[in-house]
């Protein structure tokens, strides 16, 4: 199955030039960035881009 949507992803153009490297360190899982401006920057904001705006704001506070 993983095999078959990496063939689909590759096959498609527009798909394979928006394939982003998630931005969080301990991260860098491979993405599609489907975003409509083309710069996502996490995985995921529900782990990754919530982890990365916590630790902004934790360090900009002190």
């Amino acid at each position: 199955m993983v095999a078959r949507d990496l063939i689909a992803l590759c096959a498609s153009d527009e798909q394979r030039t928006r394939v982003r490297i998630c931005g969080n360190p301990d991260c860098g899982t491979p993405f599609v960035d489907t975003s409509r401006a083309g710069a996502r920057r996490w995985c995921s904001m529900k782990t990754c881009g919530a982890l990365a705006k916590k630790r902004a704001y934790r360090a900009k506070a002190k």
